[in-house]
């Protein structure tokens, strides 16, 4: 996916470019998926100096579902994404460059 976007008269303007590829694999009761993500932002407005909305990151998600029944599933996930914005800086001192890790259990119920 490509695009700009705008807020405001002349506040905010930036270009994004996103993409991801999502493999998955189902057998009986078991499901297998995993998910590599990237995005990039390009900030084109001329408040670049006090607000840089540049960008860019990679992402990658490895997810397991067990399907009890009809309307019970168990699962885990695990999701690493490696960012860099611009603008974090701007509060507090926040790194501009971060790597973040998450692991998830979930137990779902549909209805």
């Amino acid at each position: 996916m490509n695009g700009d976007t705008a807020m405001g008269p002349g506040a905010v303007n930036v270009d994004f470019s996103a993409w991801y590829l999502m493999l998955s694999y189902k057998t009986g009761a078991h499901r297998l998926s995993a998910r590599i993500d990237d995005f990039k932002t390009i900030d084109r407005d001329a408040s670049q100096v006090i607000d840089n909305n540049d960008g860019n990151g990679s992402a990658f998600a490895a997810t397991y579902r067990y399907t009890i029944d009809k309307n019970w599933q168990l699962g885990a996930e695990y999701s690493y994404t490696d960012s860099f914005q611009a603008n974090r800086a701007q509060f507090a001192g926040l790194a501009t460059e971060l790597d973040q890790s998450q692991v998830m259990g979930v137990m779902q119920y549909r209805f």
